[in-house]
């Protein structure tokens, strides 16, 4: 009786989100109340931004569940509230997926599998991870990549690009806790299917053909690693017109791995292309450029020349010092390798006088 008295209510209410804030202190703590009300909003409020956010109390009593409460009504109530939100896409539907997520909660699934059939698809599921990936909450962004990608196995044809985009999101919170192994399997599944797709991951493939890259290389694995980036290189002649950012920074990786393969020749050659490419992508006193002098500094320096080594050097970290946005990134090592340079050659004082900046 009471549910229905607030159905009315509701329905008169309309848009009106003072009275069903109060409509909904009045209920109380009747979680079926509240369940069978918000399902009665649903059809009458497209609604404007006021009645979304409802009454903070409520979402925090939806979210943080007790012990004197049944939890299986609860679910009803946050699938009622939470579907009220999906329907119009909104973002605050994330909070309660969020909760859902953080606590390994199986009602997700129940809700992903009816949001799949709904118009708005999963599209708003791939955005909330990649939310929790930006916000560098990396346990939840892999248990909800997880638990989205068992709803999808089902039908991956219909799927497919889904499931790439949720596995490129997988693979890259893995890579940024640390787990190296877990990120390698699932690049090498998006790689495979991304290659194949009809759609275009262009920035996804190159940062994954890099990352192997890079892998290789500190492992030491030298020709793998040349195998990676050349493929990566011209990967980028393709989707990039072979310039650009992600141009130059193949190249000058292309150039790291010369120098530690001891192929001098080569990383001297990718390491000028990449400067090259900075200077006219970036400017040439952007810390990017930075970046490739001092690593022309440092093979020059393993070559044993020197005085090419100190210019490039003083190149490096004059722009270090006069750019802001490289003193917070790169500016210490371009220092560093000066001063131990200018040490070795028997320059104290300088030396003495970087240090100590």
């Amino acid at each position: 009786a009471a549910s229905d008295v607030y159905k009315r209510q509701i329905s008169d209410s309309g848009k009106n989100l003072l009275q069903l804030e109060t409509l909904f202190k009045q209920m109380g703590s009747h979680a079926e109340v509240k369940a069978s009300a918000l399902q009665a909003i649903a059809p009458v409020c497209e609604v404007t931004e006021g009645v979304y956010s409802l009454n903070k109390d409520l979402q925090t009593w939806l979210c943080n569940p007790d012990d004197s409460r049944d939890y299986s009504v609860d679910l009803n109530l946050i699938q009622a509230y939470a579907e009220l939100l999906w329907s119009s896409r909104h973002q605050r539907a994330t909070s309660l997926l969020k909760t859902e997520i953080e606590n390994d909660l199986p009602h997700l699934l129940v809700l992903t599998k009816e949001w799949q059939q709904s118009d708005n698809g999963v599209e708003p599921f791939i955005d909330f991870i990649q939310q929790l990936l930006n916000e560098k909450n990396y346990a939840s962004t892999i248990n909800g990549s997880k638990l989205l990608l068992e709803q999808m196995e089902d039908d991956e044809s219909k799927y497919k690009p889904h499931i790439i985009q949720v596995l490129y999101v997988l693979g890259s919170a893995y890579r940024l806790q640390g787990e190296q192994e877990a990120a390698i399997t699932t690049y090498h599944y998006f790689l495979e299917l991304a290659e194949k797709s009809s759609s275009t991951y262009a920035v996804e493939i190159f940062t994954v053909l890099n990352y192997f890259g890079l892998v290789c290389k500190e492992d030491a694995d030298f020709e793998k690693s040349i195998e990676y980036l050349e493929r990566a290189l011209k990967f980028c002649q393709t989707q990039f017109d072979g310039k650009g950012a992600q141009t130059a920074t193949i190249l000058n990786n292309l150039s790291l791995v010369y120098k530690d393969k001891g192929n001098y020749a080569a990383a001297e050659k990718a390491g000028n292309e990449a400067l090259a490419m900075k200077i006219v992508t970036f400017g040439e006193q952007h810390y990017e450029t930075a970046i490739s002098l001092n690593n022309l500094a440092v093979l020059a320096e393993v070559k044993g020349d020197l005085k090419l080594a100190e210019k490039l050097f003083r190149q490096a970290n004059h722009i270090g010092e006069s750019n802001k946005q490289s003193q917070e990134k790169e500016y210490p090592s371009f220092a560093l390798n000066l001063a131990r340079l200018l040490h070795n050659n028997g320059n104290f004082s300088e030396s003495e006088e970087l240090y100590l900046k």
